[in-house]
């Protein structure tokens, strides 16, 4: 079983100047399933559909069933359904999760893009309703700690009245109507106020990873390989591991391989198009083993050329 690329049926057919009734009729595939593989609704297509197609298209059968979520044919396009080619550079464990997320899920790479944004804004939309959330019940038990004072004139009113902590309370305050989700602009080298715990990291501690952080934990299966969202600062890219049982099980249960994958060390779509069908995979996994150990004696020579030598942690 393989799943057709709709994008590509579609811009075949229209080459060939067919419409879905003289297809139906040539390649002896009902129009209501030729239908439902243009408009992406298949989830997976039998043998003998994909054959049939690629025959017709002139086309081999990886080309009619490739994943490739830049696939745009704006000339296609309905002038009500405006699309444009969006060219990107994305890390290896970015693109591999987008194709895993997508096998789990049951649904297109480009679904998941094109809902990126909207999954974006309420993740952070809610990390910033939280901090304010939380920032209001803090100012609530300082107003009832200062109508205790009077209580303890014999006692500096610094018990019950922090200046250094209302200052920190207004940096927040500035930071959650700015829309700052990680929490950058809380720092202010102009203060008095130490803003930072010691032990802070910008990367792994602000608000926005926090949040993501507890939303995984909150929705992970009990007994499940635990998935991570473990840094995202300015300046580097999110750092995550997702969706290890499908690398495992598109690996044959192979865990070091699939570590490779979630790791973003070997790419999915580096994997030679004669090892991707459902036989190969214990030479599938044998190859993402190779190539990691390829990529590994690499980074070292590069490092040597540097003068680094091998990192010790």
């Amino acid at each position: 079983m393989a799943l057709i690329n709709p994008n590509v049926a579609k811009r075949e057919r229209q080459k060939l100047k067919l419409s879905l009734d003289e297809l139906a009729r040539k390649s002896g595939i009902n129009k209501a399933t030729l239908h439902r593989i243009e408009n992406g609704r298949m989830k997976r297509n039998a043998d003998h559909v994909v054959a049939r197609l690629a025959k017709i298209f002139k086309l081999e059968r990886d080309a009619l069933t490739a994943v490739n979520v830049e696939d745009d044919d704006t000339a296609a396009e309905s002038s009500f359904s405006y699309r444009s080619q969006l060219n990107v550079r994305v890390s290896h464990e970015t693109r591999n999760a987008l194709n895993l997320v997508a096998w789990r899920y049951g649904v297109k790479p480009l679904d998941i893009i094109e809902l990126a944004p909207l999954m974006f804004h309420l993740v952070a939309a809610e990390t910033l309703k939280e901090r304010a959330g939380r920032l209001a019940v803090l100012r609530e038990a300082r107003e009832r700690i200062a109508d205790l004072s009077g209580g303890f004139r014999h006692l500096h009113e610094r018990m019950v009245n922090d200046w250094n902590g209302e200052e920190v309370e207004q940096r927040e305050e500035r930071s959650i109507a700015a829309h700052d989700i990680r929490g950058e602009k809380v720092d202010d080298p102009d203060g008095f106020a130490d803003t930072r715990p010691l032990d802070y990291d910008d990367g792994s501690h602000n608000p926005f990873v926090t949040q993501v952080r507890e939303r995984l934990a909150a929705v992970q299966p009990s007994g499940a390989e635990p998935e991570l969202f473990d840094y995202w600062s300015n300046g580097f890219g999110p750092r995550f591991e997702i969706c290890r049982e499908e690398a495992a099980a598109y690996l044959g249960g192979d865990d070091e391989a699939a570590e490779e994958i979630v790791m973003g060390r070997v790419g999915l779509h580096e994997i030679p198009k004669e090892l991707r069908d459902a036989d190969k995979v214990g030479q599938r996994a044998a190859w993402v083993r190779e190539r990691a150990v390829e990529l590994g004696a690499f980074n070292a020579e590069w490092l040597e050329t540097l003068g680094i030598g091998e990192l010790e942690l």
